[in-house]
């Protein structure tokens, strides 16, 4: 039976952490270990750990060098076959996802085979749906596997750290350096939903990531920079910072609305949230999860949920 590991790092996001906790408890694969690196967190996380957490456990709470060091901290705490990286907040799309992850892993699993997953994000107030990918041309400029999403053998995982120089694009650099010496499997569903890092509406942030992404992307595959790339550098940049000032003049929901209107058919699909957006969907997919759960129980028939 395949054991999994997942991950949790958190730095005083009680509230967060609890939703996250929740949804590994309705996990219905039993083979899970849930390894939660706290930061030294001051608001209660830990009492949140320990009258949440159901899974067999593993935490720490100590001051880390942030969040690279965060995930190789419980990188080294797992003990299962794969690790999962479920960042606090994070949850996962389905009650049976890691039974079908496992499914999966029975019948395509090679030495060393990452199997990924799509996911979905929520920035701006908008929930959208990203269909993952493992080919080279799509990291170019963008990381097309979410690491919510995404299952590493915990051996490939140890070989390849997290660089702790970096403070963003950490996970990009991970993936360009596991990518070459490792097989990527597909997974047909949806695994995970996450927040997008609320710095993502600060124009010099995003910048900052872009060049720091081409960069990485230059240095791991023994590349050199070329005009191209200035060009590209600097049109992406003028399109985030046009994106910002959009925002500030028309206003929050008329973007949303002209962001929907381009969405392309079968491609991502945005749709309009409530405040406070991804408390809400995380809660509402967790109760859904569990009122399933439970009728099924009433129903006896567990037969979908058991592994």
């Amino acid at each position: 039976m395949i054991n999994f590991s997942i991950i949790t790092i958190s730095l005083n996001a009680r509230d967060a952490l609890k939703r996250t906790i929740e949804s590994v408890n309705l996990q219905t694969y039993h083979s899970i270990e849930h390894v939660i690196v706290d930061g030294g967190s001051k608001d209660g996380s830990t009492d949140i750990i320990q009258n949440n957490a159901q899974r067999n456990v593993k935490w720490v709470s100590e001051k880390d060098n942030g969040i690279a060091d965060a995930f190789n901290k419980g990188t080294i705490l797992a003990t299962g076959d794969y690790v999962c990286y479920l960042n606090a907040g994070d949850v996962f799309a389905d009650p049976c996802v890691l039974a079908n992850v496992a499914d999966a892993i029975v019948i395509d699993a090679q030495d060393l085979t990452v199997f990924y997953g799509h996911f979905y994000s929520i920035r701006d107030n908008v929930c959208t749906f990203h269909e993952a990918s493992a080919r080279l041309e799509d990291f170019s400029w963008n990381n097309p596997i979410n690491h919510q999403s995404a299952f590493v053998p915990t051996a490939l995982a140890r070989r390849y750290p997290y660089d702790m120089r970096l403070r963003l694009a950490m996970d990009y650099d991970f993936w360009l350096r596991v990518r070459q010496n490792t097989r990527f499997q597909k997974l047909e569903f949806a695994v995970a939903v996450f927040a997008s890092d609320g710095r993502s509406s600060d124009p010099a942030w995003s910048v900052h990531n872009l060049i720091v992404r081409r960069t990485l992307w230059h240095v791991n595959l023994n590349s050199r920079f070329e005009f191209n790339d200035v060009v590209n550098l600097a049109w992406k940049a003028a399109k985030l910072r046009l994106r910002f000032i959009g925002q500030r003049l028309l206003g929050e929901h008329l973007m949303q609305i002209i962001r929907r209107s381009k969405a392309p058919l079968g491609g991502s699909t945005p749709a309009r949230l409530h405040e406070r957006r991804l408390q809400e969907l995380s809660r509402n997919i967790i109760s859904k999860q569990s009122e399933s759960y439970h009728q099924s129980i009433a129903a006896n028939d567990v037969s979908k949920f058991v592994k």
